[in-house]
């Protein structure tokens, strides 16, 4: 289960002073400043945690539900969307809420380039490569499965998901080129 981890590794980044921050939303947010490695253990391991149970009850729901006829039509997918991203997020604010409350914020958002950045430094060029191929991977399938296939408006939703996820990785290669180059 290394990969609901490595998903959760991705809110932690380092400011360029040095302090450890968690993002919470994403990088378009301010961050949490982290004030130690006991904090950050804690907020990391309940990251992991509520990623696993959610990730795999939306797979189970899906499933055991048969909600795959519902996802056939856009209103209902949108809704079963929502209402997954909702539950998630209120899930995060109660699982998160005594780790959180009192911690700092940053003054501002770390800018793309410093958030990106720091995943070029953190992985190699291969590295870089399988996540951005993974990306278009599942772009691909989300567009076969669309337009192929049953899937319609969630291959559709799925593949601009994973589009937006390959730009991150194509920006993380572009700035580890230009950090080698450099």
């Amino acid at each position: 289960m290394r990969y609901f981890t490595y998903i959760a590794d991705q809110s932690f980044k380092t400011a360029a002073n040095g302090e450890r921050l968690f993002f919470q939303w994403g990088p378009w947010f301010r961050p949490y400043i982290l004030p130690d490695a006991a904090t950050q253990d804690r907020i990391h391991r309940k990251l992991v945690w509520l990623l696993r149970t959610t990730i795999i009850g939306i797979a189970l729901m899906i499933a055991l539900l048969r909600l795959g006829t519902f996802v056939q039509q856009p209103l209902y997918f949108f809704c079963i969307v929502a209402l997954a991203t909702a539950g998630f997020v209120l899930a995060q604010k109660l699982v998160l809420a005594s780790d959180l409350r009192g911690l700092e914020r940053a003054d501002r958002p770390m800018s793309l380039s410093g958030y990106y950045g720091e995943m070029a430094r953190k992985h190699s060029f291969v590295g870089l490569g399988l996540g951005f191929a993974g990306g278009l991977a599942f772009v691909v399938l989300g567009l076969a499965l669309a337009i192929l296939g049953p899937a319609g408006w969630p291959g559709f939703f799925c593949a601009a998901f994973f589009a937006v996820a390959s730009l991150g990785w194509g920006y993380a290669i572009w700035l580890k080129l230009r950090q080698t180059s450099g």
